[in-house]
């Protein structure tokens, strides 16, 4: 896929960083992100391990434009990790240095702008006391519901319960 190309361009441009050669690998780049998010850049506290998560519904969406602006934007956060460590903020002013001075970004943005495409399946429907009344749960709180969560009705206080 053009995003892992992509991505491992930046890692190749970019390997003469300081403290970039003291890591004998490339991030783990997996396609398992879902929702709005574009990218995830993770690095567990105490590991070695990096790895960029991507919303690969979005990236097939959006193509080129989502590519142009999630990989360096991940990768900003990787190097910002390299350079400083686990313990900056996601988006403070070492991931900007690194944005800006590093890699030559001038714009850049902490959240994308692109459209993500809604789901088509309807909310699974619950009622409560109040006559009329339906309540629809999305996909997360359904499974939250079946776990074991109860929701209750905002004006009559009782507990939903699936309609039919």
């Amino acid at each position: 896929m053009k995003l892992a190309a992509r991505a491992d361009s930046y890692s190749r441009e970019h390997e003469g960083l300081p403290r970039y050669d003291r890591f004998s690998y490339i991030p783990d780049i997996t396609f398992d992100l879902h929702g709005k998010t574009g990218g995830q850049f993770i690095c567990l506290p105490g590991s070695s391990k990096l790895r960029i998560r991507v919303n690969a519904e979005l990236a097939a969406a959006h193509g080129q434009a989502f590519i142009d602006e999630i990989v360096p934007h991940e990768f900003g956060h990787l190097v910002a990790h390299l350079f400083y460590g686990d313990q900056i903020r996601p988006h403070g002013s070492e991931w900007k240095f690194v944005m800006s001075t590093v890699l030559g970004i001038r714009v850049f943005h902490t959240v994308h702008s692109f459209a993500v495409p809604r789901r088509s399946e309807p909310g699974a429907r619950f009622c409560c006391g109040c006559p009329g009344k339906v309540h629809e749960l999305s996909a997360i709180r359904l499974r939250r519901y079946q776990q074991g969560t109860r929701y209750v009705c905002r004006v009559c206080g009782r507990v939903l319960r699936p309609l039919g």
